[in-house]
């Protein structure tokens, strides 16, 4: 079976629905050992215009977005409340929103070998530890981490290298109708939105590994 999710890097609900994805596929597994899935990863992003190399607090970024610090205030309460229900550590208080390109690019690069392990220290970066993942440092150390050889991170740090495909599958994500993240697509024809219960992703591929 394959699975593709359409993420961005500072989406919340984002990082809360894969983890519930990543349970649905341990529970399908344990049921069915033959069971065999491809995931990849589609880029998204939430705010292109987002300045490249510079971050700010994540709440200046919401309240801008949904008028005013009262509610974005909320809706950082929300989300951390679901993220703390769903088994994950969110610190949105020291969240910093940047521009995702590059670390798209390299999430591109780096698929498939590693690129389980990068989303995952993106995310742990951008939500837990509070991280600039628009810098190239930081960047080039959670690639590393992740397995990259340096030649592939060099190439997309230091050249444009992933940047056409990347404007590419961000175009062709919204010519095929995805306009909010996240977005499981299911065989290249069955597309589920938003940071779904476990249980639900358990019976569509329970459902479609059956058909």
């Amino acid at each position: 079976m394959r699975v593709k999710i359409f993420q961005d890097l500072v989406c919340p609900w984002c990082y809360i629905g894969k983890s519930r994805f990543d349970e649905a596929l341990e529970i399908v597994r344990s049921s069915r050992p033959d069971f065999q899935v491809e995931v990849s990863f589609g880029p998204y992003q939430l705010d292109p215009t987002a300045p490249e190399g510079e971050a700010k607090p994540v709440i200046e970024a919401y309240a801008a977005k949904f008028g005013g610090m009262e509610k974005a205030k909320r809706i950082l309460e929300r989300v951390t409340e679901a993220a703390h229900q769903a088994g994950l550590e969110m610190n949105m208080n020291v969240a910093k929103r940047a521009n995702t390109q590059l670390a798209h690019r390299l999430l591109l690069t780096a698929q498939p070998i590693n690129a389980q392990a990068l989303l995952d220290a993106l995310y742990r970066a951008y939500f837990v530890d509070g991280m600039n993942i628009a810098d190239h440092l930081t960047l080039r150390n959670l690639a590393a981490s992740a397995g990259m050889s340096s030649s592939s991170i060099d190439l997309v740090l230091e050249t444009d290298f992933a940047q056409e495909q990347l404007a590419n599958d961000i175009k062709m994500a919204h010519e095929t109708g995805i306009t909010a993240v996240p977005t499981f697509v299911f065989e290249d024809q069955w597309a589920v939105s938003g940071a779904q219960e476990p249980e639900f992703f358990v019976r569509v591929m329970n459902k479609l590994a059956d058909a």
